[in-house]
């Protein structure tokens, strides 16, 4: 999955992509950017062919950083 704001992106797997979504979950932004989960969700566990995710720059920099800190 690629998640991108338009201008920066990054990749994840599978795993990857669960990590970040339990982060957020347990995240002030969880109900927030419940549709973000559910999109990291969809793509780790449900194998949804979910090619892009497209966020805000804040959604972006908050995602890098679940990232950074999920590996």
């Amino acid at each position: 999955m690629n998640i991108t704001d338009d201008v920066r992106s990054f990749n994840v797997d599978k795993k990857t992509a669960i990590a970040i979504e339990l982060a957020l979950n347990k995240s002030i932004y969880g109900h927030a950017w419940v549709h973000i989960g559910d999109a990291l969700y969809d793509f780790g566990a449900r194998s949804k062919p979910i090619v892009e995710l497209l966020v805000t720059e804040f959604q972006y920099d908050y995602l890098q950083e679940l990232l950074i800190s999920s590996s």
